[in-house]
């Protein structure tokens, strides 16, 4: 079983619109300039393998510091945040077939941004 793809939509500084990178190639490089999603991404990642980011348990502060964080601040609260990822299988035994595992993270509570 490979991952094949990530979908990140609401998560952390990705927007609205559900942005999808496709990890068909043996090896997949994230090239940007600062401040464009990388370290989202790998939190994308680790939220949908932990259930949470090692950020909010190791980043000090209090406890309601990071409520809401996973959240992107300004995007509308209707918009649905999730992280996804294609599974497929390409084994002896099985076809290729395209999996999805959606994660839907916090919503906001009344005040918080």
């Amino acid at each position: 079983m490979t991952i094949s793809y990530i979908e990140v939509c609401g998560f952390r500084s990705y927007g609205a619109q559900p942005q999808r990178i496709e990890l068909t190639a043996p090896l997949t490089v994230v090239h940007a300039d600062n401040s464009q999603g990388k370290t989202g991404l790998a939190e994308a990642f680790e939220f949908l393998h932990t259930g949470t980011i090692s950020r909010r348990q190791i980043g000090g502060g209090s406890a309601g510091e990071f409520e809401g964080s996973l959240r992107n601040a300004h995007i509308d609260a209707g918009v649905e945040v999730y992280v996804e990822v294609g599974l497929s299988s390409d084994g002896p035994r099985s076809s290729s077939a395209e999996h999805s595992t959606l994660t839907t993270v916090e919503r906001p509570t009344a005040g918080a941004l």
